[in-house]
Formats: structure tokens, C-alpha cells, sequence
């Protein structure tokens, strides 16, 4: 989201530029490096524009986790300009390293330098300070805005990202050479299986401290449901890590260019943020785009908690139908281009919609866990949980609005 000229002017003021840091009480606090004044410098220090370029570029601030900067210069280059917040023993998360390490992938080994198309390009790592620069696409926007601002769910879209998506699974699948890249001088164990379970079921006496009174209820109901809980607690066995996968491809980390019928040289989609990466399953990743088109259908439940859950599903404001041609053309292109996939996962389909069912519930903790109501649309959300899980194979007719055998998909071996 981008901030006026005056919400601006009060962070220049919040965030000091005379050193990088203060102390506060023997800790280190945060005093950003860069701002609107000195970042063109630092821009031109690190040779992205030239020295005799003196125009000057539009700057932008833009709220986030981090301070990020956007750098757009009059009939020349855009930049992303991010720069990590500290911890309060002032050291800061290695996000930053991990999003160069994926774009360095990409650019060491040849095969996989058609991917950086798709994605955003890091043109400067700056380990000492936290700054990471990537490219900037202003002829772009991100999918959930695109969403919201056209209520259109265009199934060439779909397509789109099921190709884009299946191309970064297919092209390192079971190459342990980009594996051994990503996690050399890497802390972060990459093939670790997921807690899928604890959570949800080690219930302590502290949830009362960091849950309101809904979070408890919306734990009850869980616990009320052992035959979910039981078939969580078996995706353990069905976590398959392969290939690089994204794992937070929530809709507005990819980007969709404003002309959907831009020239060939121009990708039409572009998947960014790869912070979270990891060496993992891709029916992860497939189950997350899937989940984030859900949600959009969940969000425009009613308020009305009388109403009964199936009836309120079918009277939201953004109908499943007005989704599903999308997630059609989005599963079937992904299997046109990734068979081997489709062909050696025997349980390809339940496996899919039993993550997809368990994305949607960790979205569900994590309102919890920041207050929010356990409102309709929560009840709503879980008890679509309920059916992704734990009727997998009714769920996915259910949500393509087909059965999955009436795609046009490659057959399973």
C-alpha cells in the first residue's frame, strides 16, 4: 500500500539517517540507513545509476514489515529498496540473504535462467546494513489488488500461473545440485518436515494468555473434531520435499502485468518475495495458490451467524463459481507442463486438497493468535477445512466444480 507525501515526511522525521544505529538501554534500536534523501546516493554508489544522471526520481514509501522504498526515475529504472527492521538484541533475520540466494540460483546455473523472467531480480545484497535493491515493475500489479479492483477472475490469468508455477517445480525437481546451493553457508535446515500437528493439538494452560476468548473457542471446536486432527497428524507421511518450492505464494506475492495481452517479451506474471523459500513439496506451493483464491470466497461470507454454513457459502458475495474457471485452467496448466508429477504421486489430487485444507487452517490460527473474531466467516473457513481434509476426493470436485478425472490432464501412471 503506498502512503501519501505527508505519512512520508513524518517517517523521514521517525527514522533518523546520522548513524545506523542507537543504544537504548544496552540494546540497539533501530535508525534506518537509507531514506528519501540519501537513497539516490546510495543508488549511485552502488553503480544502478549513472553519475551523470542527475534527474530526479519520484520516491515512494510503502508500508511493510520492513521500510521499503520505492525509486522510480523519470524514462529510466524503477527500484525496490527494502531494508530489515532489528530484533531487540539489534540483530536482524536473514530474510534478505534468502531471497538473494534463490535469485543467485537461478542466475549460476543455465537451465534455470529462463525463471528469472518471472521473478524479480536482486541487484544488490547489502549484507552489513540489511538493504536488499530488486527491480521494480510499475507496469505491474499484484494479483489480490488485481482481484479486487476488477471483480474479474480471468481464467487466462489461471493458466498463467499454473505454467509459471510449474516450470519452477519442473526445472529443479529432484536435483540435489541446486539443494546442496541453496543450503551451502545456510543456518536454515531446508528439507525439514513441517509441524503440522503440535499446535492444533498440545493445548496448555498459557493458550488463555495468548488467545482471547474466541481463539479458545475456535480451539474447542478443533478438538471437537478428532477424526481432523487424526488426519492432519498423517499428512507427516505425505510431505514429499523435491524442488524449490516458494511456500508463501499468497496472491499478492505475484505480480500480473496491467495489459494481459502484453508483447512475448514481457512475462506476464511475476512471482516475488522468495524470503521463505525452501527446499520442499510443490504440492505446498499449488496448495497455497489455491487456498488464496479460497480465501477470497471466504472473505464474502455474511455476518450472519444464524444462517446455516452451507447456505452462507453459497450466498458469498464473491461466488465460488466466479473462482473456479480460474482454478480449472490454473490445474490443468500446471499438470500439462509438470506431468511427472501428476504420475508419480499415486494421491496426487487428496494429497492437494488435504494441503490446501491445512494452508486454510493455519490462516485461521493465525487470526486467532492476532485477536481476530471467531465470527461466520471463520466457521465458514473451518468447516471447509474439515471437508479438504478429511474428504479429500468429494472436496476437490467440490472446489474445481468437475471431477478432477474430467481435466485435461495427464493420466497417472
Amino acid at each position: 500500500m503506498t502512503v501519501d507525501s505527508v505519512t512520508c515526511h513524518k517517517l523521514q522525521s521517525q527514522f533518523a539517517t546520522v548513524e545506523n544505529f542507537v543504544a537504548v538501554d544496552g540494546l540497539k534500536s533501530m535508525v534506518w540507513v537509507l531514506s528519501q534523501e540519501n537513497v539516490g546516493a546510495y543508488l549511485r554508489k552502488q553503480a544502478l545509476i549513472s553519475p551523470t544522471n542527475q534527474s530526479l526520481p519520484q520516491i515512494t514509501c510503502c508500508s511493510s514489515k520492513n521500510f521499503n522504498l520505492v525509486v522510480a526515475y523519470p524514462d529510466g529504472p524503477s527500484f525496490l529498496v527494502k531494508q530489515k527492521r532489528l530484533d531487540a538484541a539489534g540483530n536482524f533475520r536473514r530474510d534478505f540473504y534468502d531471497e538473494w540466494r534463490v535469485c543467485s540460483l537461478m542466475q549460476s546455473f543455465e537451465a534455470l535462467n529462463p525463471l528469472l523472467d518471472m521473478t524479480s531480480e536482486v541487484l544488490v545484497y547489502d549484507s552489513d546494513n540489511a538493504i536488499i535493491v530488486l527491480e521494480f515493475f510499475p507496469e505491474y500489479i499484484d494479483l489480490s489488488d488485481y482481484y479486487s479492483e476488477t471483480h474479474q477472475y480471468p481464467a487466462t490469468i489461471g493458466a498463467e500461473l499454473g505454467q509459471s508455477l510449474a516450470r519452477i517445480h519442473a526445472l529443479t525437481y529432484q536435483t540435489i545440485e541446486y539443494c546442496d546451493y541453496l543450503i551451502e553457508d545456510s543456518n536454515r535446515v531446508l528439507t525439514r518436515v513441517p509441524s503440522f500437528l503440535n499446535r492444533f493439538t498440545c493445548l496448555r494452560p498459557g493458550i488463555f494468555g495468548e488467545y482471547c476468548l474466541d481463539g479458545v473457542k475456535f480451539f474447542k471446536t478443533l478438538q471437537s473434531c478428532p477424526e481432523l486432527l487424526e488426519a492432519i497428524a498423517d499428512l507427516h507421511e505425505k510431505w514429499q520435499p523435491s524442488c524449490l518450492i516458494h511456500r508463501d505464494l499468497k496472491l499478492d506475492n505475484v505480480l500480473v502485468h496491467q495489459n494481459l495481452q502484453t508483447d512475448a517479451q514481457a512475462s506476464v506474471l511475476k512471482i516475488i518475495d522468495w524470503e521463505l523459500f525452501t527446499w520442499g513439496d510443490p504440492l505446498y506451493d499449488l496448495a497455497t495458490v489455491l487456498g488464496s483464491y479460497l480465501i477470497r470466497w471466504l472473505n464474502s461470507v455474511g455476518e450472519n451467524r444464524y444462517v446455516p454454513i452451507q447456505q452462507a457459502l453459497s450466498l458469498a458475495k464473491t461466488p465460488l463459481e466466479l473462482i473456479q474457471p480460474s482454478l480449472r485452467t490454473l490445474m490443468t496448466s500446471y499438470c500439462q507442463n509438470f506431468p511427472a508429477l501428476l504420475q508419480e504421486r499415486d494421491e496426487f489430487w487428496a494429497e492437494l486438497m488435504q494441503f490446501t485444507g491445512f494452508y486454510l487452517l493455519q490462516r485461521l490460527l493465525h487470526q486467532m493468535r492476532r485477536h481476530y473474531p471467531f465470527d461466520n466467516a471463520a466457521r465458514c473457513s473451518l468447516q471447509v477445512v474439515k471437508r479438504l481434509i478429511c474428504d479429500p476426493d468429494l472436496a476437490a470436485k467440490s472446489i474445481l466444480g468437475l471431477s478432477p478425472s474430467d481435466l485435461n490432464v495427464p493420466l497417472a501412471a
